[in-house]
């Protein structure tokens, strides 16, 4: 009997270090994340890879040896290991992690909001095709062959001689939270940068947490109008909307008051002002 071991490490890529803001510049991590600060792109490739790595002003970091990087290689026990050497263990489809695995893109997934990102790293796939699910009559891209997703499987070096098929698929559904509900909906997400500008499109009910009921219910046969989950839904809708009215009406006389204390200041400076100009002995006002 012939026992295969296979390498990996649960080392990762840090993600919010890898986050690009919108102001252009990555986020700063408190350093506490016990992930990597690395450029993903010099992490799967190589320095050449990266385009501002080439001129290295690449702002993600190109030093696998820098002391944040260092401390936690030491305590994976991956210090001993050169760059070529550590390069080939995180491309292992084993030690892959969210950050280093391409997300589904779930704009090019949705049939209303569709991708309008020309540089999308995200895949262009079909989400139930990642599920080896049917997809009778479905329209998206159910190929790794596309274009689109060899150039972004490529960025993340994935799909090469050594990769199985089943490993890509297993991959890129367990990373992006594509595993089936118990109501049958899946759960993706964006590329890891802010800056896109399919962010501009999302809905003001991004951060509430029944927005995925919304957009659930939306999508519903619209002659089951005694729907429970509609009812539910718009019982939580009224709440919100109060609750939001309530702050809109407290901001107002906030700001009502702050403008008030703003007006009297300038008065008061205004009545400073004159006194200083005038004479204490003849009362005269001087320009």
């Amino acid at each position: 009997m012939v026992e295969v071991i296979r390498v990996h490490t649960k080392l990762a890529l840090c993600a919010f270090h890898c986050r690009q803001g919108r102001d252009g510049r990555n986020k700063k991590c408190d350093g506490q994340c016990g992930a990597l600060h690395l450029c993903r792109t010099f992490l799967l490739k190589s320095n050449e890879a990266c385009h501002f790595g080439r001129k290295g002003k690449c702002m993600f970091g190109h030093d696998f040896f820098s002391q944040h990087n260092l401390h936690l290689l030491r305590e994976n026990n991956l210090d001993g290991l050169n760059e070529r050497e550590l390069r080939a263990l995180f491309q292992l489809p084993l030690s892959r992690c969210k950050t280093t695995t391409p997300q589904v893109c779930k704009y090019y997934n949705n049939d209303r909001q569709k991708c309008t990102n020309r540089h999308c790293t995200s895949l262009h796939i079909c989400s139930q095709f990642i599920l080896q699910e049917q997809h009778k009559n479905c329209k998206k891209n159910h190929s790794f062959q596309d274009d689109q997703v060899r150039k972004t499987l490529d960025l993340f070096e994935i799909g090469g001689k050594d990769w199985r098929k089943n490993e890509v698929f297993e991959i890129i559904s367990r990373f992006n939270g594509l595993e089936q509900s118990a109501d049958g909906n899946q759960e993706m997400y964006s590329d890891y940068s802010d800056n896109e500008s399919n962010y501009s499109e999302r809905s003001s009910f991004s951060n509430y947490s029944g927005s995925r009921q919304i957009i659930r219910h939306l999508d519903h046969d619209r002659s089951q109008s005694t729907c429970d989950g509609c009812k539910s839904l718009k019982q939580e809708l009224d709440a919100l909307k109060l609750e939001m009215t309530q702050k809109v009406m407290s901001l107002e006389r906030d700001f009502a008051l702050l403008k008030s204390e703003v007006q009297s200041l300038k008065v008061n400076k205004s009545a400073q002002e004159t006194s200083a100009k005038k004479c204490p002995i003849s009362g005269i006002t001087f320009n």
